[in-house]
C-alpha cells in the first residue's frame, strides 16, 4: 500500500512540475471557450493552449530560478533533474504548434505568440516588480484563449467574445494573485511587488474575492439576457469553488491550493461546461 502511495504521489509532483497538469488546463479553457462562444469542436486550439503554456511555463521556470531556490526549492530539486529534457521537449511541441497555427492563418500564429512576448516583457525586462503587472500580463497571455478558439471557426458573436475573454483574464488574474502568496519570501528579497507581500495575506483574500464575484456576475448576467448560452450558469458554478479556495488561502498548504485547486480551475470549468452540453443537447 505504501509502495503504490509512493508511485501515485511521485507521479502527481512529476505532472505538477513539469506543468503538465497546469497545460491540461489551458486546453480545458479552451474547451469552456468553445461551448461558450458556440463554435464547432476542434481539436487544435486545445493541442496548441496545452503546447503553448507546456513551453512558455517551462521558460518561465528558467527565468524564475533565483526566486524559485528560496520560494521553491523541491522544484529546482525537480528541474535539476528533469528540467532540460522537459524543456527541449517542450521547444519542439511549440515549435510543432506555430507551425499548426501557420497551416490555419497567420491571425491564428499571431495570436499564439502574444503569451511569449508577454512573458518576455515581464520578465526578462522584469517589470514583474511592479505590483500586480505580472498578474495582468498572466492574465491576458491567458486570455487570447478565446482568440485562439475563435480563429478555427467561421463565425462568432462578437460582444461574446468581449465578454468570455473578459472572463478568463479576471479568473487568472485572481489566480496568479493567489500563487503570490508562496512566493512571499522570495518577492521580499528581490524587492518584487505583489499584494500578498505589500498589503498581506488579509487584503489578498478582499481582492480576490471582489474579482471572483465581478467575474461570476459577468457570466452570470450575459448568460441570463442570452448574449451567452445557457451552459454559462453552470460555468458560474466554478465562482463558489473559487470562494472555497479563497477561504482556505491562509489555512491549508498554499502549494497545494496553487498547485491542484487553483491550477485546477481549467479543469473544473471544462468539466462544467461539458455537463452543461450533455444538458442544453
Amino acid at each position: 500500500m505504501k509502495t503504490k502511495i509512493e508511485k501515485i504521489n511521485k507521479f502527481l509532483d512529476f505532472i505538477i512540475h513539469s506543468n503538465i497538469y497546469l497545460s491540461l488546463g489551458a486546453a480545458s479553457i479552451a474547451y469552456t471557450c468553445m461551448v461558450l462562444l458556440q463554435v464547432n469542436f476542434r481539436w487544435e486550439p486545445l493541442i496548441i493552449a496545452f503546447c503553448s503554456t507546456f513551453f512558455l511555463y517551462n521558460l518561465n521556470r528558467k527565468t524564475d530560478i533565483k526566486e524559485d531556490i528560496i520560494n521553491y526549492p523541491e522544484r529546482i530539486e525537480f528541474f535539476e533533474r528533469y528540467g532540460n529534457k522537459i524543456f527541449r521537449i517542450a521547444l519542439v511541441l511549440y515549435l510543432l504548434s506555430l507551425l499548426t497555427a501557420l497551416l490555419n492563418n497567420i491571425l491564428t500564429l499571431g495570436i499564439i505568440l502574444l503569451p511569449l512576448i508577454f512573458v518576455v516583457v515581464y520578465s526578462v525586462f522584469r517589470l514583474k516588480r511592479i505590483i500586480l503587472i505580472k498578474n495582468v500580463f498572466v492574465g491576458m497571455g491567458w486570455a487570447t484563449i478565446s482568440l485562439l478558439v475563435i480563429s478555427y471557426s467561421n463565425s462568432y458573436n462578437t460582444l461574446a467574445l468581449i465578454i468570455v475573454t473578459l472572463f478568463i483574464f479576471l479568473r487568472v488574474l485572481m489566480g496568479s494573485a493567489i500563487f503570490d502568496v508562496k512566493d512571499i519570501k522570495g518577492d521580499k528579497i528581490y524587492k518584487i511587488s505583489t499584494i500578498p507581500e505589500k498589503y498581506g495575506i488579509k487584503k489578498l483574500k478582499y481582492f480576490s474575492a471582489i474579482i471572483n464575484t465581478i467575474a461570476g456576475l459577468i457570466i452570470f448576467y450575459f448568460s441570463f439576457i442570452e448574449i451567452l448560452p445557457p451552459q454559462g450558469f453552470l460555468v458560474f458554478l466554478i465562482t463558489f469553488y473559487s470562494y472555497f479556495v479563497i477561504l482556505l488561502i491562509d489555512k491549508k498548504d498554499i502549494k497545494f491550493i496553487s498547485n491542484i485547486l487553483v491550477d485546477g480551475d481549467g479543469h473544473v470549468m471544462a468539466i462544467l461546461s461539458l455537463i452543461g452540453k450533455i444538458i442544453w443537447q
